[in-house]
């Protein structure tokens, strides 16, 4: 969930999520809620997040829309266990399950320019996840990101590094972005 005006999420049922918009068709699902009420940030006018499905392609996109009053931090993480690279230059990563055989790819589109950050879950005794943070590089008053997460043709790990191999994955994520 995202971070907004450095405030986490609330619980609770008055922190719920209104439901806005539902659109369930054939080919495509969308789902548009209002989040405001789960966040406790006095600046925060809306938070407006719509998630789309597209059975089509595979695809899932998830897009935040924030408005403050006045200017505000807003940021989206995207928490994994998975091993993960990121293009140079561009906000495309490649996410790759443990057997090589499946991968998905992420495509982040923001409004303003984004700051990238990963930091360790400690979680003891167990596996740790990994937190992408996806934050805007200065305060916005309003602002959007866009995530689309898109299955990726599977690779095969490359002999020295265990990263995939540029066998096609790459054209097929940046294709279906």
């Amino acid at each position: 969930v995202p971070v907004v005006g450095g405030k986490l999420q609330k619980t609770g049922r008055k922190a719920a999520a209104k439901v806005l918009k539902t659109e369930f068709t054939d080919g495509v699902d969308t789902i548009v809620l209002d989040c405001t009420a789960a966040y406790a940030a006095p600046d925060l006018k809306s938070l407006v997040r719509t998630m789309v499905f597209d059975r089509r392609h595979g695809t899932v996109t998830v897009t935040d829309e924030v408005a403050f009053s006045k200017p505000a931090a807003f940021e989206v993480p995207v928490v994994t266990y998975r091993d993960w690279t990121k293009d140079d230059g561009a906000m495309r990563f490649k996410f790759k399950h443990p057997s090589g055989k499946h991968a998905m790819g992420l495509e982040v589109k923001a409004s303003a320019p984004l700051a990238f950050g990963e930091t360790v879950i400690d979680n003891p005794g167990r596996p740790s996840p990994k937190r992408l943070a996806f934050k805007f590089a200065g305060p916005v008053t309003t602002a959007s990101v866009t995530m689309t997460f898109s299955p990726l043709k599977p690779c095969a790990p490359a002999a020295a590094s265990g990263a995939c191999a540029k066998d096609g994955a790459e054209a097929a994520l940046k294709a279906r972005l």
